[in-house]
C-alpha cells in the first residue's frame, strides 16, 4: 500500500532537532486528561467551545513540553494515495493472449489501483476480459452488460480495483442504452469510502443531443448511489471536452488532465489513436468531484498506452488515461490551539492544550491529539440544522425542558426551555434564569437561516422581562450574525420589568446581514445574571418579504453565426421569499445596446408568484452583428447578464477551399449548415483526396430532402467563376430511388449545377466547371453552395465529398479515365463501421487480377467469401450483410497476387 505521513517538512525537521536535544526526556512520565474525548453535537461551519486537555508531570525531574510534540491527525495517521485509470481496450482484437500481456506490463509497472474498463468483451471461448485482468492482478471486479447473463457472447464495461467492492450498481442510458451502461462500485480504500463510476457513451459525431441525455442520466445515477466522499468518474464519452455535452459535466466534477496539461485541446493530447485512422481527440477521462478537492491532492494525469507497436494489432483505437490522487487524512474539522512556546513542568506542575471542534460536513469526526507519545481518540458528530424554507417558526413545544431545541446554541446554562408561558404564549417557552449567578454577555442562538438572494426578513416574537425589587444594572439584546459579524437588531439597557407584549421588526441587507448564506438571530443578557429574574421568550416567527431569483443568473452562450440562432436556454424566475410577487409581460425585459440580438419568450399575461412558485422564460441568441454582444435580461428589479460571442462566415476573397482538414470527425465546419445528421466529416479518402471528407450517408433512416450548404459568399460584382469538388457515390446491391445534386442558392433562388437521378456506382472522380451570373445567380451578395439528397437516405450507402474549390482562375483535373485506374492495390475502411446489419467495404486494383475477399471472425474462422474473381483495374465496392451474425469484432482480408491486407471491423446489434 502506498502511504505517506502528513507532516510539513519544516515540522519533521523541527522534531527530529528537539528529539535530539531532549532525547534524555524520553522516559519522562506525564499524564493527560482526558485521555479520550467526545465533543457534544455541533452545528456544521460553527465552532465549539474550547475543551481543555490537562498535561502533569508526574516525574521526579522537570519536563519541558515544546510545541512541536503536539499535533493533531487522522484517526489512520497516514494519507493514502490513489491511481486510476480509464481504457477502452476495443475488445480482443484477434490477439487476444499478446494484447493481454502488452496491456498488463504497462498496468503493474504503473502500479495501477483502479481501472475503468470499456467495450470488454466474453464469449463461449474466452474469458471475460475484466476478471482476466483481475486475476492476473489479484484484485476485485464488477462487470455488466446490457446482454443477458446466458448469452454466449457478452459486450459491456468493467471496474476492476485493488481495493475490496463494498456494492455495486448499473444503469443502462436513454436512449440508445444498447452497451451505454453507467457502472457504480462502492469501494474501501484504506478505510475511505471512494465511489467509482465507467460509462461508454454514444459514439455518433453529431448526435450531441443524445449524449446529453445519456449524461444527464448518468449524472441522476451518480446523485442517486454516491455515499457523499470521493467520486471518480472514468469513461469514453465520445466527445470532445469544450464540446456542450460534456459541459455538463463540469457543473459538479473536475477533469483531471487539463489541471497538469496547459494546452489540453491540441492533438497531441488525443486518446485515439492516429495510427489507426482516428482523428486526435480527447474523448477519453477521468473526473473527480470538485467538493471534494479541500480532502483530495490531485498528482499528477497522464496518456498510456499511447506507444507505437512494432505489431499494429497490439494497440487498441484507444489511449488510456491514467491519473494520480492523494486521499488526505481528515484532520479540517478541529483546530488545535497550540502552545505558543515550549513549557517547562516541574513535578506535578500542569499546561493545557486546547482543542475545538469545527465541523464542515455531516457525520461523525474522529482524529487522534497527540501529545509526545500519548495518543488521545478525539471525536464528534456534526448535524446540519440550517434553515432554508421560510416562514419559520419555533415555540418550544417539541424541546425537552431544562435543554434548548436541536440546533439552537448557547453559552450559559442560564438558558433553558421551562414549562411556563410569562412571554404570553402556550407553554413551553425559553428563558434566561438568574441561576447558577455569573457574569458575562450569554446568548442563546438560533440554528442558521440560509437567506441567499433575500434582501429583507420580518421577525416577530413575544417576550417578558421579571426584575428582582432593586435590580443591578444589565442589557438585553437582540443580533443578527452574518459572516462572523454582529449587527443590532433592539437593545434594552437597564430595563425596568416588561409586561408580556409581542414585538415585530423588519430585518435588511445592510444593516442586518441579510442575503448571507448563513444568518443567526440571537438573544443576549450581557451583566450579572443574578440581577435579572427571568427574560421569557416565545413564539418566534421569521418570514421573507418576497424576493425574486433568477437561475440561472448569468449566460454565456456558445459561440454563434449572425443572423442564426442558437438553441433556447430556460431561465427560471422563482420568488424565494414571502407573500406574491406580481409580474406584467412589459416587466420581463431584455435591455441593453447588444439587446436586439437577444431573442426572449416570456409570459403573455400577468402572473403572481407566491412563495416557492416559479415561472420560466426561454431566452436564446440570434446576433445581428459580429463580436462579444452582452444585454441583462430584468425582471422588475431582478437581472441576469446574457452574453456571446458571434462571428460572420461570409466569404469575399477567392480563391476558397475547403478540404475539411481542420473538422472534428462527426461534424460539420463553422459556419457550413445542415438539416439532418446523415451529413458527417470521417476520417476517409473515398472521393480521392486526402482524409478526412464530408459523407452523407444512410444513417439514420429519413425521408425527405436534405442538403449541406456552405457559408454565404459575398460575390457581387462577379460574372463567372470556377468550381471543382472530388466525390464517389456508392449503392446498397439494389438501391430504391433518389437524387442527388449540387446547386446554387443566390437571394434564396436556387439554380442546379449538376444533377444524378437515380444514380449508379460513381468511382471517385472530378467535376470542374463554370458557374456565371444568367445560370447560377453569380454576383449576388448572398451566394452559397449546397449538395442535396432528395429521397430515403437509405436508398443509398454514401456521397463522399472533397478538395472543393471555387476560384477566378480556370482550375486544371486529372480526366475521368486517370481517376478510375487506381496506381496501387489497397484495401479500405469499410463504411459505416460500427455497422448493422450492413456494412460496404471497398478496394481497388490497378491491374487485370485474381482477387478474393473473405470474411473471418475473431479466431479465424471463415465466414464467408465476397469476391473470387478476375477483376478489372478500377475501384470495386461490396456490401456485407451481418444479420444473422453476434455482435463482435471480425477481420475481413483481401489477397490479390502478392498483396495481401486485413481489416477489422464491428457489427453492433
Amino acid at each position: 500500500m502506498k502511504h505517506r505521513l502528513l507532516c510539513h517538512p519544516s515540522a519533521i525537521f523541527f522534531v527530529f532537532i528537539t528529539g535530539l536535544l531532549f532525547f534524555s526526556q524520553a522516559a519522562a512520565q506525564f499524564a493527560v486528561t482526558p485521555d479520550e474525548f467526545e465533543f457534544p453535537p455541533q452545528q456544521i461551519g460553527i465552532s465549539s467551545e474550547i475543551q481543555e486537555f490537562t498535561v502533569t508531570n508526574e516525574n521526579d525531574e522537570p519536563f519541558t513540553l515544546h510545541p512541536g510534540q503536539i499535533g493533531i491527525r487522522g484517526k489512520d495517521a497516514l494519507s493514502t494515495e490513489l491511481s486510476v485509470l480509464s481504457y477502452n481496450i476495443e475488445t480482443d482484437d484477434g490477439d487476444w493472449p499478446a494484447r493481454f500481456a502488452y496491456i498488463l506490463e504497462e498496468v503493474r509497472e504503473l502500479d495501477v489501483d483502479v481501472i475503468g474498463l470499456q467495450e470488454v468483451i466474453q464469449r463461449a471461448d474466452l474469458d471475460n476480459q475484466a476478471m482476466q485482468m483481475a486475476d492476473s492482478l489479484g484484485f476485485y471486479y464488477y462487470f455488466d452488460s446490457v446482454d443477458d447473463e446466458g448469452r454466449d457472447h457478452r459486450f459491456g464495461n468493467a471496474i476492476v480495483s485493488r481495493y475490496p467492492i463494498e456494492e455495486t450498481n448499473f444503469r443502462a442510458l436513454e436512449p440508445l442504452n444498447q452497451y451505454r451502461k453507467g457502472l457504480h462500485a462502492r469501494l474501501d480504500v484504506e478505510g475511505n469510502t471512494v465511489d467509482v463510476y465507467t460509462t461508454h457513451l454514444h459514439h455518433v459525431g453529431l448526435d450531441h443531443d443524445i449524449r446529453k441525455t445519456q449524461i444527464t442520466d448518468f449524472l441522476d445515477f451518480i446523485d442517486e448511489t454516491n455515499s457523499g466522499g470521493y467520486i471518480f468518474v472514468t469513461g469514453d464519452f465520445n466527445a470532445n471536452p469544450d464540446w456542450e455535452e460534456t459541459r455538463l459535466m463540469y457543473d459538479d466534477f473536475t477533469d483531471v488532465y487539463p489541471l497538469f496539461h496547459e494546452n489540453h485541446l491540441d492533438p497531441e493530447h488525443g486518446t485515439l489513436n492516429p495510427r489507426l485512422g482516428h482523428q486526435q481527440r480527447r474523448i477519453d477521462y477521468v473526473f473527480f468531484n470538485s467538493e471534494s478537492i479541500d480532502r483530495l491532492a490531485p498528482l499528477s494525469a497522464e496518456i498510456i498506452l499511447d506507444k507505437e507497436h512494432e505489431n499494429p494489432d497490439m494497440e487498441s483505437d484507444h489511449f488510456g488515461v491514467f491519473a494520480r490522487f492523494e486521499l488526505l487524512s481528515d484532520d479540517t474539522d478541529f483546530v488545535l490551539h497550540n502552545l505558543e512556546e515550549s513549557v517547562e513542568l516541574q513535578p506535578e506542575e500542569q499546561t493545557t492544550v486546547e482543542l475545538s471542534f469545527l465541523p464542515q460536513t455531516e457525520g461523525v469526526k474522529e482524529i487522534i491529539l497527540t501529545i509526545q507519545e500519548h495518543d488521545i481518540p478525539v471525536s464528534g458528530e456534526a448535524f446540519d440544522a440550517t434553515v432554508t424554507d421560510l416562514p419559520w417558526s419555533e415555540d418550544f413545544s417539541g424541546a425537552d425542558e431544562f435543554e434548548v431545541p436541536f440546533g439552537w446554541n448557547s453559552n450559559a446554562e442560564n438558558w433553558y426551555v421551562f414549562n411556563s408561558s410569562h412571554a404570553g404564549g402556550e407553554a413551553p417557552e425559553v428563558l434566561f434564569w438568574w441561576e447558577p449567578v455569573s457574569e458575562g454577555r450569554f446568548h442563546l442562538r438560533t440554528p442558521p437561516f440560509r437567506t441567499t438572494g433575500l434582501d429583507s426578513l420580518e421577525l416577530t416574537f413575544r417576550h417578558q422581562v421579571d426584575n428582582f425589587e432593586d435590580p443591578g444594572i444589565y442589557d438585553l439584546q437582540l443580533v443578527s450574525i452574518a459572516d462572523g459579524e454582529e449587527h443590532l437588531i433592539a437593545e434594552w439597557a437597564d430595563p425596568d420589568n416588561i409586561s408580556a407584549e409581542e414585538l415585530s421588526f423588519e430585518l435588511n441587507r445592510t444593516d442586518h446581514g441579510v442575503g448571507a448564506d448563513r444568518l443567526f438571530l440571537a438573544w443576549v443578557f450581557d451583566g450579572a445574571s443574578d440581577n435579572i429574574v427571568r427574560w421569557s421568550i416565545d413564539d418566534i416567527v421569521l418570514g421573507a418579504f418576497p424576493a425574486l431569483a433568477m437561475s440561472p443568473d448569468g449566460y454565456d452562450f456558445e459561440r454563434q453565426q449572425i443572423h442564426t440562432s442558437s438553441d433556447t436556454i430556460t431561465v427560471t424566475m422563482e420568488n424565494i421569499g414571502g407573500g406574491v410577487i406580481e409580474l406584467e409581460p412589459e416587466d420581463i425585459r431584455i435591455d441593453g445596446d447588444d439587446a436586439g440580438s437577444f431573442m426572449l419568450e416570456g409570459p403573455s399575461e400577468a402572473v403572481a408568484l407566491a412563495s416557492g412558485e416559479s415561472i420560466d422564460v426561454r431566452v436564446a441568441f440570434v446576433p445581428e452583428e459580429e463580436g462579444q454582444l452582452e444585454a441583462m435580461l430584468y425582471a422588475g428589479n431582478t437581472f441576469a447578464m446574457l452574453t456571446g460571442e458571434s462571428f460572420d462566415p461570409t466569404i469575399t476573397e477567392l480563391p476558397w477551399e475547403e478540404d475539411f482538414s481542420k473538422q472534428v470527425q462527426g461534424g460539420i465546419p463553422e459556419g457550413w449548415e445542415s438539416d439532418t445528421r446523415n451529413w458527417e466529416t470521417f476520417n476517409l479518402n473515398n472521393a480521392g483526396g486526402e482524409p478526412p471528407e464530408m459523407v452523407f450517408w444512410w444513417q439514420p433512416e429519413k425521408e425527405g430532402r436534405f442538403y449541406l450548404k456552405t457559408p454565404e459568399f459575398d460575390l457581387a460584382g462577379r460574372d463567372s467563376l470556377t468550381l471543382s469538388y472530388k466525390y464517389r457515390v456508392r449503392n446498397f446491391e439494389d438501391p430504391g430511388e433518389y437524387t442527388l445534386s449540387v446547386i446554387a442558392i443566390a437571394d434564396g433562388d436556387e439554380h442546379v449545377i449538376e444533377e444524378w437521378v437515380d444514380p449508379p456506382f460513381i468511382n471517385a472522380t472530378e467535376f470542374s466547371g463554370v458557374i456565371t451570373r444568367d445560370d447560377h445567380g453569380l454576383g449576388s451578395e448572398s451566394f452559397r453552395l449546397a449538395w442535396v439528397f432528395d429521397g430515403t437516405t437509405n436508398n443509398m450507402t454514401s456521397w463522399d465529398i472533397d478538395d472543393i474549390r471555387l476560384a477566378d482562375e480556370p482550375i486544371e483535373t486529372r480526366s475521368t479515365a486517370d481517376a478510375d485506374i487506381p496506381s496501387e492495390f489497397a484495401l479500405g475502411q469499410n463504411y459505416p463501421n460500427p455497422f448493422n446489419p450492413a456494412t460496404n467495404i471497398a478496394f481497388q486494383v490497378p491491374e487485370n487480377s485474381r482477387v478474393t475477399l473473405e470474411v473471418y471472425d475473431v479466431t479465424g474462422r471463415r465466414i464467408t467469401t465476397l469476391v473470387d474473381d478476375q477483376l478489372d483495374a478500377g475501384y470495386h465496392e461490396v456490401t456485407f450483410d451481418g444479420t444473422r451474425l453476434a455482435s463482435g469484432v471480425y477481420l475481413y482480408r483481401m489477397q490479390a497476387g502478392d498483396f495481401v491486407q486485413t481489416r477489422k471491423f464491428m457489427l453492433v446489434k
